[in-house]
C-alpha cells in the first residue's frame, strides 16, 4: 500500500479513477474515523472512572485517574496518537509518509498496534498467567531500569569525556552505540569516530563495563525475573481469572460509555463486583500499578512467610499463657484453702489443749 499510495498522483481525487488509489483513500478515511471514535471512547472512559469515584472527595477521584492510565490505556492512547500522526502526515507531505522518517513512524506504530494485541489473550486460560507474568516483570523491573540507565549514561560521559567527542547529537548516539554493543550485548564494537579504545585507560573501562552490565546486572535481571515469575505462578488461578475479570470490565465499561454517556453507573451492577474483585486482585497477585512499589524477591516472600508462623507462634504462646494463668490462679485457690484448713486444725488443737487442762 506504501508504494502505491507514495506514487499516487498529486491531485488526492484523482485517486478515485484507479481501484488502488480509492482502496488507499477509503482505508485512510477509515482509520480516522476510526481512531476520533476510539480517541472519544477512551476520554469517556476516563470520566467513567471519574464519575463512579465523584462522591467519595478528591483524593478518590485523583485514585480513578491513576488507575485509568494502566499499561492497557496508556497503550492504547500510544496507539490512537501514533496511527492519527501517521494519517495526518499522509495528508501533509504524501511521498514522505511512506519513505525515510514516515515508514519508521509506520514502522513504530505497526509494533505498537501489534503489542495492543497482547491485551486480549488474557481471556484465554492458557495465555492469561503468562500475559500477567509478563506485566509482573516489567512492573518490577522499573527500579532496575532506572539503576541500569544511570549507570548506562555514566559510562558514556565518561567515554565522551575520553575520546573526546563534540557534544552533537550524532557523536553521543554514535557513544551510546559503542556502551551499548560493548556493555549489554558483549560485543566487541570500535570506537565511535575519533576515539581511540586501545589505550589502558579506555579498556579498563570497557573491563568494568562488562563486569558490571553483563555479570552483575544482567545476573541481578534474571534474578529479577525468575521471583516475578514464581511470584504469579504461586496464584496463577488467580492470575488467569484476573486477567479475564480485567478484560470483561474493560469491554463492558466501553459498552456502557457507547450506550449512553449518561446512563447510571449502576446500569450493570456487576461492573463494581468486577472493579472491587479486580482491585483485591491486585493485592494478591502483586498488581501492577498500584500495590507493589518495589520488587518482591524471595527473601521477602521467606520473611512474610516468617511472619505468618510467627503469628500463629504468638497466638498459640498466648493460649498456653492463659491456660498457665488460669492453673497459676488454681494452685493459689488451693494454697489459700490449705492455709486456711491449717488455721482451724491449729485453732481445733488449741480448744483440745485448753479443754484437757482445765480437766
Amino acid at each position: 500500500m506504501g508504494t502505491l499510495a507514495s506514487s499516487g498522483p498529486p491531485n488526492e481525487l484523482d485517486d478515485f479513477k484507479n481501484s488502488s488509489g480509492a482502496t488507499f483513500q477509503v482505508l485512510r478515511l477509515v482509520l480516522a474515523c476510526f481512531s476520533i471514535y476510539l480517541m472519544y471512547d477512551e476520554v469517556m472512559q476516563l470520566m467513567f472512572e471519574v464519575r463512579s469515584r465523584w462522591s467519595q472527595g478528591v483524593t478518590a477521584r485523583i485514585d480513578a485517574v491513576c488507575d485509568y492510565f494502566n499499561i492497557w490505556n496508556n497503550l492504547d492512547l500510544l496507539r490512537i496518537l501514533m496511527v492519527t500522526a501517521s494519517i495526518v502526515w499522509s495528508f501533509v507531505d504524501r511521498p514522505g509518509a511512506f519513505h525515510n522518517t514516515g515508514r519508521e513512524l509506520l514502522a513504530v506504530t505497526l509494533l505498537v498496534v501489534c503489542a495492543r494485541g497482547i491485551s486480549f489473550l488474557r481471556a484465554f486460560t492458557v495465555t492469561g498467567p503468562l500475559v500477567r507474568t509478563l506485566v509482573t516483570i516489567l512492573w518490577d523491573m522499573k527500579v532496575f531500569m532506572i539503576l541500569i540507565l544511570l549507570i548506562f549514561m555514566s559510562f558514556v560521559l565518561a567515554f565522551l569525556l575520553l575520546f573526546d567527542q563534540p557534544l552533537s547529537i550524532d557523536f553521543i548516539w554514535g557513544t551510546m552505540w559503542f556502551v551499548y554493543q560493548n556493555g549489554m550485548i558483549g560485543d566487541s564494537a570500535d570506537a565511535p569516530e575519533g576515539g581511540d579504545n586501545e589505550t589502558k585507560v579506555a579498556q579498563a573501562l570497557l573491563f568494568c563495563l562488562q563486569l558490571i552490565m553483563l555479570v552483575v546486572m544482567m545476573n541481578f535481571l534474571i534474578a529479577i525475573m525468575t521471583d516475578s515469575y514464581d511470584k504469579v505462578q504461586e496464584s496463577s488461578e488467580v492470575a488467569r481469572n484476573l486477567m479475564s475479570l480485567e478484560l470483561v470490565y474493560e469491554a463492558e465499561v466501553s459498552a456502557i460509555v457507547s450506550a449512553s454517556t449518561s446512563s447510571p453507573a449502576h446500569s450493570k451492577a456487576y461492573i463494581f463486583i468486577c472493579e472491587a474483585v479486580r482491585q483485591a486482585g491486585a493485592v494478591v497477585v502483586g498488581s501492577l500499578e498500584d500495590t507493589k512499589d518495589c520488587w518482591d524477591g524471595k527473601v521477602r516472600q521467606v520473611q512474610k512467610a516468617i511472619k505468618r508462623e510467627m503469628r500463629g507462634s504468638y497466638a498459640a504462646f498466648a493460649d498456653t499463657n492463659g491456660r498457665l494463668g488460669a492453673l497459676e490462679e488454681r494452685v493459689l485457690n488451693l494454697e489459700s484453702q490449705w492455709s486456711q484448713g491449717q488455721a482451724r486444725i491449729q485453732q481445733a488443737l488449741e480448744r483440745l489443749l485448753d479443754q484437757s487442762s482445765r480437766d
